[in-house]
C-alpha cells in the first residue's frame, strides 16, 4: 500500500524547501509567491527501529535504506501550488492546486510561524498570526470538499431516489474520485445522524475531509526571531492538533553536506559528527543550527513530521514479511522487506499484500520476536516480524 503525503500552505511559508528536505530534491525555491505551479513528486522516508541491529545482523532492504540503527521506509509526498483565500473558487492557482491533492492520504501544513509573510505570501514588513493561517487554509480545503459534494449532490440524491441505493454507496461513488474509502463515508454519516440535507452538508464535508484528510502542522522557520513565542501560542491554542516545530532549511543544508561526506548525519538525531575540513561559511551555518535549533529542540523537525503524519496522524504501523525464521528471504537477503499497513491489519491481509496467492494458500504464521504461532485473524502490532506459512 503506497501512502501519498500532500505538502500544503500559504505561498512563501517554505513548503518546497520543506519538500527539498524531506526529499533531497532540488524543486526551485524563491521569496516570490507561486515559485511552484506544477506539482513537485518526490520520495521521503518514515524512520523505523531495524530489527537486524539487535541481532547482529545487517538488513539488506528492497527499497529504502539503513543508517545508523534506523530503517528509512520510502512513502510518497507531494508539493502542490500555494494556496491564498478563496482558493476553492479558483482564486491564485485554487482549482489546479485542490485537483492536485485528490489521491493525497493526509496532509502537512507548513506554516511559516515566524509570521512574516501575509496571506498572500508577500513580506509586508507587518507581522501576522500563524494562528490565522491555521484556520484559513483549513476553511479552504473543507470548502473545497464540499464544493464537490454539492456540485454532485442532486445527482446523488437521484441515485437513492430512483436507483434505490443507499445514501452512503451513492455517495462513494461520486466521491471516491478523492481517494476516499467507504468506511470514511460511513464514519462521516454517522457524525450528522446518517441523513444529508441542506443545512448540514458542510458539516458532513467537514468531518469527511477531516477523516480522509486529515492534517498535521509543520511549524516552519522555528529559527527566526519571534517564530518560537508564536509556536507555543498555537500549542495553547490547538490543542488536540498535532503541531511539529521544524527548520526546512536547515535539514536541508545538514542532508546536503552529509550526502558530500563533510559530515555524519542521521536524519531526526539533534547531532551531526563533522568527518571532514569544512569552509568559514558552512562552520558559521553549522554552529547556528546547533545553537539555536538541534539544542533547543532536539532535531530539526522535519523527520518527525513525515513520521508523526504517517505513524500518528495516519495509524500507520510496520512491519517485516520474512521468508523463513532465519529472517531471510529466498535469495538470502535479510529483512528484505518492511511494510507500513493501518493499525488493525491482519495477518492474512498483510500475506496478501506480499503476494495474492500467499494469502489465498495461507495456512498460519509466526510472529518471530515472540515465538508464537498465530492465526489468520491475528491483528499486527508495530515491529511485528512475520513469517507466513501458506500450502501448496
Amino acid at each position: 500500500m503506497t501512502i501519498l503525503v500532500g505538502i500544503v500552505g500559504k505561498p512563501n511559508s517554505g513548503k518546497t524547501t520543506f519538500f527539498n528536505a524531506l526529499t533531497l530534491s532540488n524543486a526551485p525555491v524563491s521569496e516570490r509567491p507561486f515559485t511552484t505551479i506544477e506539482p513537485n513528486l518526490g520520495i521521503a522516508y518514515v524512520r523505523v527501529e531495524d530489527p537486524g541491529v539487535e541481532r547482529g545482523l545487517i538488513s539488506s532492504p528492497r527499497k529504502g535504506y539503513i543508517l545508523g540503527k534506523y530503517r528509512f521506509v520510502p512513502v510518497k509526498v507531494i508539493d502542490v501550488a500555494g494556496l491564498v483565500p478563496e482558493a476553492h473558487k479558483g482564486r491564485g492557482l485554487g482549482n489546479k492546486f485542490l485537483d492536485d491533492l485528490r489521491k493525497a492520504d493526509c496532509l502537512i501544513h507548513v506554516v511559516d510561524v515566524s509570521g512574516r509573510t501575509n496571506p498572500e505570501g508577500v513580506m509586508d514588513g507587518e507581522e501576522h498570526s500563524p494562528l490565522e493561517d491555521v484556520s484559513w487554509i483549513e476553511k479552504e480545503i473543507d470548502l473545497w470538499f464540499y464544493s464537490i459534494l454539492k456540485r454532485n449532490f442532486d445527482k446523488i440524491e437521484k441515485e437513492v431516489k430512483y436507483k434505490k441505493e443507499s445514501l452512503e454507496d451513492a455517495l462513494y461513488k461520486y466521491l471516491s474520485g478523492l481517494n476516499i474509502e467507504d468506511w470514511q463515508v460511513k464514519d462521516a454519516l454517522q457524525h450528522v445522524g446518517g441523513e444529508l440535507c441542506g443545512d448540514n452538508l458542510f458539516e458532513f464535508s467537514k468531518k469527511l475531509r477531516e477523516i480522509s484528510k486529515p492534517i498535521l502542522i509543520a511549524a516552519n522557520k522555528i529559527d527566526v526571531p519571534g517564530a518560537a513565542e508564536n509556536y507555543n501560542k498555537m500549542v495553547e491554542r490547538l490543542k488536540g492538533k498535532i503541531i511539529v516545530p521544524c527548520s526546512g532549511l536547515a535539514e536541508y543544508f545538514l542532508k546536503s553536506l552529509a550526502k558530500e561526506g563533510a559530515i555524519e548525519y542521521v536524519p531526526g538525531e539533534g547531532s551531526f559528527q563533522k568527518l571532514k575540513k569544512l569552509n568559514e561559511k558552512q562552520e558559521k551555518i553549522l554552529s547556528f543550527i546547533s545553537e539555536k535549533i538541534l539544542s533547543k529542540f532536539g532535531s530539526t523537525g522535519v523527520q518527525q513530521t513525515i513520521d508523526k503524519a504517517v505513524f500518528d496522524l495516519l495509524q500507520y504501523i510496520y512491519t517485516f514479511p520474512v521468508a523463513g525464521p532465519d529472517f531471510k528471504d529466498k535469495e538470502g537477503n535479510i529483512f528484505p522487506d518492511c511494510f507500513l499497513v493501518r493499525k488493525g491489519t491482519t495477518v492474512q491481509e498483510l500475506a496478501y499484500m506480499v503476494h495474492t496467492e500467499l494469502g489465498g494458500k495461507f495456512i498460519r504464521a509466526m510472529e518471530l520476536r515472540s515465538g508464537r504461532v498465530v492465526g489468520k485473524s491475528y491483528k499486527l502490532k508495530k515491529g511485528d516480524i512475520i513469517y507466513i506459512i501458506a500450502g501448496r
